[in-house]
């Protein structure tokens, strides 16, 4: 049996524990370091 399989058998929903705002702060945070480390735009 795969995982897929094994998961579904007994499936939970998924529960968001940030609001957006958050999400987007800590995104926003990330991207200010990467640009500082000099990541490229193009991946």
């Amino acid at each position: 049996m795969s995982f897929i399989d094994a998961h579904n058998e007994k499936p939970k929903p998924y529960k968001w524990v940030k609001s957006a705002d958050e999400i987007l702060a800590s995104f926003r945070r990330f991207c200010l370091k990467a640009n500082k480390l000099g990541v490229s735009e193009k991946v």
